[in-house]
């Protein structure tokens, strides 16, 4: 399904997210910097690790960041692992969100880390900037649609296999290799975003 073609409803929810996340007991409390993270993938090889979410997470959160996790019914194992690993702790959204507010929740914040998923392409269709962790895939094809969007990916082809025993490196779905893809460069891609937006408010 192109969602890029429902943009105009997608702007439409964007206008009045705030009465649908009034109606779902959740949103940004603050003004500060809104940040949200995504951090499943239908493909449990394609998961970049609970550990280096959180470290990314701390690090935003003492930049000023106001940091929230948004996950579908089948990642909240993901979601528990990362809130395990913090320093301090974040807000969760509610479990089993419909699109439109799944649409409306990403539209209210400011950014979005994510894996090359659904999500990412739902924010960028609300007009929320991301930043994207890819592996293998091809980007071209699947990265979303904006000029102010930013995609991570290890060198390819893969020089520093992390699990050798069992990746295949010809398919996407049965690799590792968004593993290499370190927080030092997660957080130079949210450094790239600020100066991002303060060219293109």
């Amino acid at each position: 399904m192109n969602l890029y073609r429902f943009r105009p409803y997608f702007y439409y929810l964007r206008a009045v997210r705030n009465s649908i996340l009034k109606a779902i007991g959740f949103g940004f409390t603050e003004k500060r910097r809104r940040t949200l993270v995504h951090p499943g993938s239908r493909s449990p090889w394609r998961v970049w690790p609970a550990a280096n979410f959180a470290r990314v997470i701390d690090a935003l959160q003492f930049r000023g960041h106001q940091i929230a996790l948004l996950a579908g019914l089948k990642e909240q194992n993901i979601v528990d692992e990362i809130l395990s690993h913090l320093s301090h702790p974040v807000p969760r959204f509610p479990k089993g969100l419909t699109i439109p507010q799944f649409a409306a929740v990403l539209a209210s914040a400011d950014l979005l880390l994510c894996h090359d998923s659904g999500p990412m392409h739902l924010a960028a269709s609300v007009g929320t900037r991301v930043v994207a962790l890819f592996g293998s895939q091809f980007a071209n094809p699947w990265k979303p649609v904006g000029e102010n969007n930013i995609i991570i990916q290890p060198p390819l082809p893969c020089c520093n296999c992390v699990t050798p025993e069992s990746c295949v490196p010809t398919d996407s779905y049965q690799n590792h290799c968004v593993r290499n893809i370190t927080s030092d460069q997660v957080l130079a891609a949210f450094d790239s975003q600020e100066k991002l937006r303060s060219i293109v408010p």
